[in-house]
């Protein structure tokens, strides 16, 4: 519940200072993202437990839910500064890929993070049958025979003690190592949108936003 009101209360304070800005362009962008992450949560609502969920669709869904709000917060500094062409939209793109690679690390971690670090217990998406990048990518990839066991095991629903099973399994198919290599993929897109920029104290406080949305699954 706290953590709701404290979604609710960021989204009217974002609007409060938009609004203080005057520019139409900003309200126009972040009422954008903000019907985004509506539309990108309700979808995942939707897809609970749909073990056929594609690769292209989950990251569709976290790029509405997720990426939107990196996006427009990337985009709104060319907003305020006037430039409403190919700059904009380079910093809308950095934003846009650094944010599906930060929601993809932060699904990796629900795998193996350490819960002393993350603050939750590894298999908190499994059990509540959230299906993200590791398991979309290990169903598509091992033998029939194991996608049909681990297929059986998640429709009876995962305890906490049978999360290894699925871990092992995952693992194994290479959904952790896949998982990995597409958040590097993915952030190494959007620093390429930025690779123009003079060096500066601005430049590298994005490099950092692209080292810090990895850098938690290295």
């Amino acid at each position: 519940l706290i953590s709701v009101l404290m979604g609710d209360y960021l989204f009217a304070k974002s609007f409060r200072l938009m609004v203080s800005t005057g520019s139409l362009d900003l309200i126009d962008a972040i009422s954008g993202a903000t019907e985004r992450v509506s539309i990108g949560e309700l979808r995942q609502v939707e897809e609970t437990s749909n073990y056929d969920l594609s690769e292209e669709e989950y990251l569709k869904i976290i790029a509405d839910k997720t990426a939107s709000l990196f996006s427009v917060s990337s985009e709104a500094a060319p907003i305020l500064a006037g430039e409403n062409g190919r700059i904009r939209n380079d910093f809308a793109v950095f934003g846009e890929k650094i944010g599906v690679a930060f929601q993809i690390a932060d699904d990796l971690l629900d795998y193996v993070g350490d819960p002393k670090i993350t603050g939750k217990n590894p298999g908190n998406d499994i059990i509540s049958g959230k299906v993200t990048l590791p398991l979309i990518y290990s169903l598509r990839h091992s033998d029939k025979g194991k996608r049909r066991n681990i297929l059986r095991m998640l429709s009876n629903g995962v305890s906490e003690e049978e999360f290894g099973l699925v871990l092992d399994y995952v693992t194994k198919s290479g959904g952790i190592d896949y998982t990995y290599r597409r958040a590097a993929e993915i952030s190494h897109e959007g620093l390429s949108t930025i690779n123009g920029l003079k060096d500066s104290e601005y430049h590298r406080s994005l490099l950092g936003m692209v080292d810090y949305s990895i850098s938690r699954i290295s």
